[in-house]
């Protein structure tokens, strides 16, 4: 009985004046609320540079696409953090993840939304602040294009020597990438060095790329570029210089002399140019002129001086070259002048054919007319003429005959003779010499020698 009523006592003293027991006890707890907001406030915390892992992203380069983030190719987030010093002091970028998945980007502009979490449990979500809260995706079509290869050389090969062709090996060059970073290619270059060659030869060279206005393109720091291939062979041909004359060759000289009118002669040309032409050793080692062949000129029926305009280029053997600066074009006169007659008598003869003990009778006196030229004729005489009939076919049958006469010239380049006239020419036999009956010789004196009487005697009657 007691121990009932005592438990009762007990209840009735902890129920009396309950608000304020009630206080006490939230007075007490805001007061440990306060001891421990001094031993560990609450603090904020700002990291930066969190990166950011962009997910799903073979979303876009499965359908041929290249993406971008906006700011850069490595994006990142900066968050603030508030939770106790005690926490916030330990915080560092590795405790926290950062993703932007594409499968969440719905906005049209490309705005990703970002997701921090982290590692340690005394951070929640909620106490993760984003200052910057999406990601800008930036994305684009992949396409490929074929660029010619261009080469080029800033330095000169050693004296004497000079570049006669540079060929590409492949010529062009396959080039996939971003659309916005095809469009920006203006040219591709292979640069050599061939300022040490004197010998043509093949070199490696690398490729480098160029917008239009001339700022180089590294492809190598694009993303999703790539070329079909970083470096080609160029093919260098190496020449020698020679200098040469122009001639016309004999050829086109007996053509060109064959195609004026009789009365008229082809004299020589005006004075041709000598060149400058480059081309492999081997080839100009043979080379000691540049020919104008037959049928280039054309001297049909001319009775003046002709003047042509002939091209270098049309008469330069195959693998040789006008050096840079030499004129392909040049004038060239040829000259033709009218020839003239003049006639001669001439006083001397020789027969074809004649036999012993036959006499030859013509007139001592044969004109001849030569055609050359008036400037010719001033060295010119009578005993520069040869004249001869042939007597052959009538040498041993006497009797009168009009032959033709030969005339010939000591240079029939120069002077032409006309068709000799036909002569009359009597042909005789002599009559048998008489013998002696006595003897007019002693024995001890020697015999008198016969008079040889030559062929020249026999026909040519005494000269006046």
């Amino acid at each position: 009985m007691p121990k009932r009523f005592l438990s009762k006592l007990q209840l009735k003293r902890l129920l009396n004046n309950w608000p304020l027991k009630l206080l006490s006890v939230l007075v007490g707890a805001f007061v440990w609320l306060v001891i421990i907001s001094l031993a560990d406030p609450t603090d904020t915390k700002t990291i930066y540079n969190i990166p950011i892992t962009i997910q799903n992203e073979d979303l876009l380069t499965k359908s041929g696409k290249s993406y971008s983030v906006e700011g850069g190719d490595n994006p990142v987030v900066n968050i603030r953090v508030t939770a106790s010093s005690s926490v916030t002091r330990e915080l560092k970028v590795s405790d926290f993840t950062a993703t932007a998945d594409i499968k969440e980007m719905v906005d049209i502009n490309g705005a990703v939304p970002i997701r921090v979490t982290c590692s340690n449990s005394a951070v929640s979500d909620s106490q993760i602040e984003l200052v910057n809260s999406a990601v800008t995706i930036r994305y684009e079509d992949i396409m490929s294009k074929n660029f010619i290869i261009s080469i080029q050389s800033e330095e000169t090969p050693p004296e004497g020597y000079f570049v006669g062709s540079m060929s590409a090996n492949p010529r062009t060059v396959r080039v996939t990438a971003p659309s916005s970073v095809l469009n920006r290619i203006g040219r591709v270059v292979a640069e050599v060095d061939v300022s040490q060659l004197t010998e043509s030869t093949q070199i490696e060279s690398a490729l480098r790329y160029f917008t239009n206005s001339d700022e180089e393109l590294h492809l190598d720091t694009y993303k999703d570029t790539r070329a079909s291939t970083s470096s080609i062979m160029v093919g260098v041909e190496i020449q020698t210089m020679k200098t040469v004359p122009v001639m016309i060759s004999q050829e086109a000289v007996d053509e060109l002399k064959a195609q004026v009118p009789e009365d008229y002669r082809y004299t020589g040309h005006s004075t041709l140019p000598t060149i400058q032409v480059k081309g492999l050793k081997s080839r100009l080692a043979d080379l000691t002129a540049v020919t104008i062949t037959p049928g280039s000129l054309s001297l049909k029926d001319a009775t003046e001086d002709k003047v042509f305009e002939l091209d270098l280029n049309y008469f330069l053997p195959e693998g040789i070259e006008l050096m840079d600066g030499q004129e392909s074009l040049f004038i060239v006169t040829l000259f033709v002048d009218e020839l003239v007659v003049r006639n001669f008598i001439v006083r001397s003869l020789r027969l074809i054919g004649e036999e012993d003990g036959y006499r030859y009778e013509y007139e001592p006196e044969i004109p001849v007319s030569i055609r050359g030229l008036e400037d010719d004729f001033a060295g010119f005489s009578e005993s520069m003429i040869s004249l001869t009939v042939d007597v052959t076919d009538y040498a041993n049958i006497p009797g009168k005959y009009v032959l033709q006469v030969d005339v010939h010239c000591e240079d029939e380049e120069i002077f032409t003779p006309l068709p000799g006239p036909r002569i009359e020419v009597t042909i005789k036999a002599e009559a048998p010499p008489t013998r002696s009956r006595e003897t007019t010789v002693p024995p001890t004196t020697a015999p008198t020698e016969p008079v040889e009487t030559t062929a020249a005697d026999s026909t040519l009657p005494s000269l006046p």
